[in-house]
């Protein structure tokens, strides 16, 4: 979605920004957008024409490579039979697993710091 607000409304989680299924990013999204979004009405008294505007543009940049559909997906969905024996060959190799759990390892260790927000008087 190019907005994920119309008017008063704001949308968060998977209606908004719907994460690649294979980025297992979609709780972490969610619960850091509501609480951007939350930090930002809360900085701005509650207007939610300021606070729509600077939500989308904080969260964006953490969404946007979560949406990317990379090999992996391409890789767990062929779309021929050939495709469908090398994925369950690489299924096989002990490879995989390993990268999987080099990738959670070095997720967790580089989280994304979150804002601080100060509510308006």
């Amino acid at each position: 979605m190019d907005s994920w607000s119309f008017g008063r409304v704001a949308l968060v989680g998977d209606a908004a920004w719907c994460a690649s299924p294979a980025s297992g990013a979609g709780a972490e999204l969610a619960l850091v957008g509501a609480y951007r979004l939350a930090g930002e009405l809360a900085t701005v008294g509650g207007d939610h024409r300021l606070a729509f505007p600077r939500f989308h543009d904080s969260h964006r940049a953490p969404v946007r490579p979560k949406q990317q559909i990379g090999p992996n997906v391409r890789l767990m969905v062929p779309k021929t039979a050939g495709g469908k024996r090398v994925r369950d060959a690489f299924a096989r190799l002990p490879l995989m697993r390993t990268l999987g759990a080099l990738e959670r390892l070095t997720q967790a260790k580089n989280p994304r710091p979150l804002p601080k927000y100060i509510p308006a008087p």
